[in-house]
C-alpha cells in the first residue's frame, strides 16, 4: 500500500511523496450506467488485440480487467489515499479521487482509458474529474427509456425503483467494498454535464446508433481517440465484440462484472425494448423529469409524447421544474 502524508490539524489526503512517472493524458470512457460502456471497452480490447498492440486474442472478459479499469476502483483509492474512502469527509474524498485520477495517469499499468459514471463537475465540493491529467473522451448515451429496465435488473430492483433512481438530483451512489463513491446525479444532470457546452474533446456517440451501425459508431471512437488503425482492422474487432459472440461468452465461462443476482450481464443489446416493457405512467414519470435532455438527442418523439400523455412543452417545463426543485433541496 502506498504511503500517504496527512496534514494532522485539516485532515488533508496528501499525494504521495516520491519520483513520478510522467502522465500519459487519460481519455474518459464516460455514461450514465447501462448505456454501452462496457461493450465499448470490450470492442477496446479487440481492436487493440487486433491492432498487435495489445496480447491475446478477442474480446475475452479476463483481458478486460487486467488491461482496463474504471475511476471507482477500491484498490486505486486505497493504494494512492491509504484507506477505504468510508469515514473520510467530502473533502478528503474530493482530493482522494483527484489523486487516483493523477495516479492512473502516471502509474496504472494499463490502458488510460478509464470507464466512469460519475457525472462532470462538482464532487464533495471538488472537481469529480481530474481534467489536469486529462485529454478528452467519449460520452454514450442511451433513451432513458431503456436505461431504467437494463438498471432495473443490475440493481435487482423493479422498474419504479430504476426510475425513481435515475430521477434522483445529485445522486450520490455511496461507497461500497469494492468501489469509492460515485456522483452519478440523475439521467439528466449526467448526460448534460459530459455533452453540454459541447467541445471537440469530447465525442458523444448514442447507444441506440452503435446498436445500428456499430461499424460507422466505432471508427468515430478510432478516429477521434488518434489511433492509427486502419478499418479492416476496426469491422474485425466489432466482430468480434458482436453482442451474439459477447452472450455466447458469457454463456461460456460467466463475466466477472455480472452482479451475483443477475442470470447474465449481457441480455438483449436492443434499441426501443421499452415498448413492449413500460407502462404509459411509467413513460410520463420518465419524460416529465428527463424532457429536456430527451429532446436533445432525438428521444422527445411524438410516439413518446403521446404515450405519456403530456404535451411537448408540459414535458419540458416539468423536466425544468424537477431539476430547479432538486437542486434546491440539496443547497446547490
Amino acid at each position: 500500500m502506498t504511503d500517504t502524508s496527512k496534514n494532522s490539524v485539516a485532515g488533508e489526503v496528501s499525494r504521495p511523496a516520491g519520483k513520478k512517472n510522467p502522465i500519459r493524458p487519460l481519455y474518459w470512457l464516460a455514461s450514465y450506467p447501462k448505456s454501452g460502456n462496457t461493450w465499448t471497452r470490450l470492442f477496446l480490447l479487440a481492436l487493440l488485440r487486433e491492432n498487435g498492440n495489445l496480447p491475446g486474442e478477442g474480446a475475452d472478459f479476463e483481458g478486460l480487467g487486467a488491461f482496463f479499469t474504471g475511476d471507482n476502483s477500491i484498490s486505486h483509492f486505497e493504494k494512492v489515499v491509504g484507506r477505504h474512502p468510508e469515514g473520510l469527509s467530502d473533502r478528503q474524498l474530493a482530493r482522494g479521487r483527484l489523486l487516483v485520477h493523477e495516479y492512473l495517469a502516471r502509474d496504472y499499468p494499463g490502458i488510460p482509458m478509464i470507464k466512469t459514471h460519475s457525472a462532470l463537475g462538482v464532487m464533495h465540493g471538488g472537481h469529480s474529474h481530474n481534467m489536469g491529467v486529462s485529454r478528452g473522451g467519449l460520452y454514450l448515451v442511451r433513451n432513458p427509456l431503456d436505461v431504467c429496465r437494463s438498471l432495473a435488473r443490475h440493481i435487482a430492483a423493479d422498474i419504479d425503483v430504476s426510475i425513481r433512481q435515475m430521477a434522483k438530483v445529485g445522486y450520490v451512489l455511496p461507497a461500497k467494498k469494492k468501489a469509492s463513491p460515485e456522483v452519478r446525479a440523475s439521467w439528466s444532470q449526467n448526460v448534460k454535464s459530459w455533452t453540454w457546452p459541447e467541445t471537440p474533446d469530447i465525442l458523444v456517440l448514442k447507444y441506440e446508433d452503435m446498436v445500428a451501425d456499430p461499424i460507422a459508431s466505432f471508427t468515430k471512437l478510432v478516429r477521434h481517440v488518434g489511433f492509427p488503425i486502419d478499418d479492416k482492422v476496426i469491422a474485425k474487432a466489432v466482430d468480434a465484440a458482436s453482442f451474439a459472440n459477447l452472450q455466447a461468452a458469457e454463456q461460456a465461462g460467466g463475466f466477472g462484472e455480472k452482479p451475483e443476482h443477475s442470470d447474465a450481464f449481457f441480455v438483449q443489446g436492443k434499441a426501443g425494448v421499452w415498448r413492449d416493457v413500460l407502462t404509459p405512467d411509467q413513460v410520463r414519470a420518465i419524460v416529465t423529469v428527463h424532457a429536456t435532455q430527451m429532446a436533445r438527442f432525438g428521444y422527445l418523439t411524438e410516439e413518446v409524447l403521446g404515450i405519456s400523455g403530456t404535451s411537448r412543452q408540459e414535458a419540458l417545463d416539468q423536466s425544468e421544474a424537477h431539476l430547479k426543485a432538486g437542486l434546491a433541496a440539496i443547497g446547490e
